[in-house]
């Protein structure tokens, strides 16, 4: 169970306890997202540094703010798979826009965080 994570609930310390090992897992480092994402989706790989800035910008905002969002590596894959077929842009209103759950607020700042790389 991710505990704290978006969309999950507090284990109660009963069943808490049943639990022999607990174990904390930090966020992915870079290289093993980059290594993912391109291993998946070759055709990203010129971008990668690209999507990992937009990813740290959103990653960072969403933790200073305490939102209740959530941007993961697969949310990262699912817009270089669909940028294969509509580019960069397109596929982030697809797949990375929709992470604000209809927060305009939120939208346009993920627009302008896609804003600051060239993408095609």
């Amino acid at each position: 169970m991710n505990l704290g994570y978006f969309g999950t609930k507090e284990l109660n310390q009963a069943l808490y306890s049943r639990f022999n090992t607990i174990i904390e897992i930090a966020s992915l480092p870079d290289g093993a997202i980059k290594k993912m994402l391109i291993t998946r989706v070759p055709e990203c790989k010129e971008y990668v540094t690209k999507i990992l800035g937009v990813y740290h910008k959103l990653k960072n905002k969403i933790e200073a703010e305490e939102l209740d969002v959530v941007i993961s590596p697969r949310n990262l894959e699912n817009w270089a798979r669909q940028a294969k077929y509509e580019g960069y842009l397109k596929a982030a209103k697809k797949t990375i826009i929709p992470i604000a759950k209809c927060d305009r607020t939120l939208e346009n700042v993920i627009r302008s965080f896609l804003l600051l790389y060239k993408w095609d």
